[in-house]
């Protein structure tokens, strides 16, 4: 649309108002025209809240009728509509309101793309750490049900698989057993028991020795063995006068046991396994 017909456009809106402001002035001018009557607490719609002669608010009544109808004649010819009658203008108004409609709707539109991308990533990661839950939940149920076949699958020995394990028991018996004698043996033969001459040549010859108590040293390394097996967590043993001290000092020199650093008076076999 040019210049021109906007001037045309500008001057008809201009003639439709002046239109309207004759009419209410007419309508005013004929309100201004009716005689005044003495009105006492009267309220705009006409009731009366005051002692006034009955004339005189019959009176009232009729010409406020009368602007009442007045004014509904001046919506019937002018009509509701605030729009200016030229089709052109019309159109551009309407134009307006659309591009105003398309252009909130557009923003709404972003808003709900990014609100859609972030419901999309979070949707992402919630998948993702479902299908990790679901893999370690198949794991756990495969090695479930692997114990499971495993402890359904064992069986009872075979006969022959038992025969087997007695012959080696029997084979570990019988080597313990001869090791054992042979080292008794040794130790009989090359640390036999003290003698009483012996004896009180090694202790204070003013003590009462008593030779018949003294126990070999089989005996000795053997009450070491028992109690560093039967209780591990005191595997001391006291130095007692059934001991000799030369068996002592034998095995802590070679040594085979050790003594209490708390108490000289005890000593244990030394862990060898450790």
């Amino acid at each position: 649309m040019d210049i021109n017909t906007s001037e045309v456009d500008m001057e008809e809106i201009k003639a439709q108002c002046e239109h309207n402001w004759r009419k209410l002035k007419s309508v005013q001018s004929e309100l201004q025209s009716l005689p005044a009557f003495p009105l006492q607490n009267i309220t705009d719609t006409g009731a009366v809240g005051g002692e006034i002669d009955g004339n005189c608010s019959l009176e009232l009544l009729k010409w406020h009728e009368k602007r009442l109808k007045a004014e509904l004649l001046l919506l019937e010819e002018n009509g509701p509509s605030t729009l200016p009658e030229n089709k052109e203008i019309q159109r551009l108004v309407l134009e307006q309101n659309q591009l105003k409609s398309s252009e909130q709707l557009e923003e709404v539109l972003v808003f709900f793309r990014a609100k859609r991308s972030e419901v999309i990533d979070e949707l992402k990661r919630e998948e993702e750490t479902s299908s990790e839950l679901q893999r370690v939940n198949e794991t756990l149920k495969k090695k479930l049900s692997s114990c499971s076949v495993e402890t359904s699958g064992e069986s009872v020995p075979s006969p022959s698989h038992m025969q087997d394990i007695s012959a080696k028991l029997s084979k570990i018996n019988t080597k313990h057993k001869f090791f054992r004698n042979e080292l008794k043996q040794i130790l009989n033969q090359h640390f036999p028991a003290p003698q009483h001459r012996t004896a009180a040549a090694t202790l204070n010859e003013s003590r009462d020795i008593d030779v018949s108590n003294m126990l070999p040293l089989s005996s000795v390394i053997g009450k070491l063995i028992e109690q560093s097996l039967n209780t591990p967590a005191q595997p001391y043993i006291d130095i007692d006068e059934t001991i000799w001290p030369y068996h002592v000092e034998l095995l802590l020199r070679f040594q085979i046991a050790l003594k209490d650093p708390q108490n000289s008076k005890r000593m244990k076999l030394t862990p060898f396994h450790l």
